[in-house]
């Protein structure tokens, strides 16, 4: 199990690392092709889909990976996609309204047209993604982060030598998401047939098994994911599109070592969390050993982020990018936190405590609400702004921290 575990964390890294050496390159070619303001009107589009991305299959995509039942995972796999579909068709549908409201912006009908894409696209991604998860096919996820960052890239370069403006972004992004999820189809493809004829009395039960995802996790997951695409909207609408921009280049950097480490770990901890609760009751051992690899990599990460990160940003992205060095000072002890505290979040959903999940989100929104309360009365300034942020977050981070850690060790026997 300790080698398999491993094995699986270093071929997810090292395709991580990989995609975001890409990914690196290609943000220095995006900073020189592209305005502040052109990526700040991409990440105000990116951000509002990424608010409703991850719970856009109500997180019965989420489901697949523990369910080892095969008709009960053709059942979710149906059901999710289903979900998946009709809610990006309504939420890029709703979001209209809020693309009506900004000033200097892309056509509403445009804006969206991409959130639907990225939405829907997403949906689909979710589901395989979770599948592959399930079956432990690490090395196919590890393809799929290199495929979709490298098709991102390639073409936002294109596109910003062809003058295509912001527009050449949103579209990169498409064609990322896509060619990725073409490779993820890979291992369920040949299961089309037996998903469609699936009976919904079967997924009527599925859903009454994991139901809890729908009622605690997806939820939680919503306000997870609009506590942080919610924190790049406030910094658009009241400091502006190319304070975004600049804002959206400290973010990127300082999520690295989250897409690079943290990311994949949780992804291994999950499956192997899983299996080692649905044979032992608990998952003592999967825990224990994330948690110290994790802090100790955290501890370094820290230093890095805080000396070394603001030194090396406006060497790499120019002069007018000074501002995001300052940025990822700030953030970086939350970050740090972060780091350890979202791998093994998903420990809460192993064991079917979705609902401490949904109390910590709640936590992040009225810090988010809070903030944006303190914006709207013109009481901060971007930089207390974001060390409100730092501050808030890392409290409610180490709440997490300390909930999951406590939850493995009291479990009942399942």
């Amino acid at each position: 199990m300790k080698s398999f575990y491993l094995k699986s964390i270093l071929l997810l890294t090292s395709g991580s690392m990989l995609g975001q050496i890409i990914g690196f390159i290609g943000s220095m070619i995006m900073t020189r092709l592209y305005t502040t303001s052109e990526i700040g009107i991409m990440t105000t589009i990116v951000s509002i889909s990424g608010i409703f991305a991850p719970v856009i299959n109500a997180r019965f995509d989420f489901a697949l990976v523990k369910e080892q039942k095969e008709e009960y995972i053709f059942a979710l796999v149906k059901m999710s996609i289903y979900i998946g579909v009709i809610m990006s068709m309504l939420i890029s549908l709703a979001s209209y309204i809020y693309f009506t409201g900004i000033d200097g912006f892309i056509s509403p009908t445009v804006s969206v047209f991409f959130v639907f894409l990225i939405l829907v696209i997403q949906a689909f991604s979710n589901v395989f993604k979770s599948y592959n998860n399930n079956i432990g096919d690490f090395k196919t996820m590890t393809s799929v982060i290199v495929l979709r960052r490298f098709a991102e890239e390639i073409s936002m370069a294109i596109f910003g030598l062809m003058g295509w403006k912001a527009i050449g972004l949103l579209v990169s992004r498409v064609i990322g998401q896509y060619f990725g999820m073409k490779r993820e189809i890979v291992n369920i493809k040949k299961f089309f047939k037996p998903i469609i004829s699936v009976q919904w009395k079967c997924v009527q039960e599925a859903y009454k098994i994991h139901k809890r995802q729908l009622y605690y996790s997806a939820p939680a997951a919503l306000m997870n994911a609009g506590s942080y695409s919610l924190i790049s909207l406030i910094v658009g609408k009241y400091f502006g599109l190319e304070m975004l921009g600049i804002y959206a280049i400290s973010f990127a950097v300082l999520g690295l070592p989250l897409s690079v480490i943290s990311g994949n770990v949780s992804k291994v901890y999950f499956s192997e969390a899983s299996k080692e609760y649905a044979i032992k009751g608990t998952f003592n051992e999967s825990t224990n050993k994330t948690l110290v690899f994790l802090m100790i990599i955290a501890v370094v990460l820290f230093f890095v982020m805080y000396y070394l990160f603001p030194i090396l940003v406006p060497v790499i992205y120019g002069e007018k990018y000074k501002m995001a060095g300052f940025m990822i000072r700030i953030l970086a002890p939350m970050f740090a936190v972060r780091f350890v505290s979202s791998a093994i979040n998903t420990g809460l959903v192993v064991c079917n405590k979705q609902n401490f999940e949904l109390i910590i989100q709640i936590m992040f929104m009225l810090s988010v609400a809070l903030l944006a309360f303190l914006c709207n009365n013109r009481l901060l300034t971007i930089s207390t702004f974001l060390l409100g942020v730092s501050l808030t977050y890392s409290i409610v981070y180490l709440v997490n921290l300390v909930s999951v850690s406590y939850t493995h060790l009291t479990l009942p026997t399942t």
